[in-house]
């Protein structure tokens, strides 16, 4: 997998530092753009990532026929 980050932006919230990054994750037989949410406590460790698919479920089903 290649991971290709577009833009991101940061927000403060308490103790906590919200990192949204916008990009694609490409393999080798698809492409699909997500978004990550990496959040930091206030050593500025990775206490959580989210991944989110940005993808219809018509377009991931899609995927899988294709590459059957």
């Amino acid at each position: 997998m290649k991971f290709h980050p577009r833009q991101g932006i940061f927000e403060t919230l308490g103790n906590e530092t919200h990192y949204k990054v916008a990009g694609t994750v490409q393999t080798p037989v698809f492409s699909v753009n997500v978004n990550w949410l990496f959040v930091l406590d206030a050593q500025s460790k990775i206490f959580s990532v989210k991944i989110k698919l940005l993808a219809l479920p018509q377009e991931l089903l899609g995927m899988r026929q294709q590459h059957r």
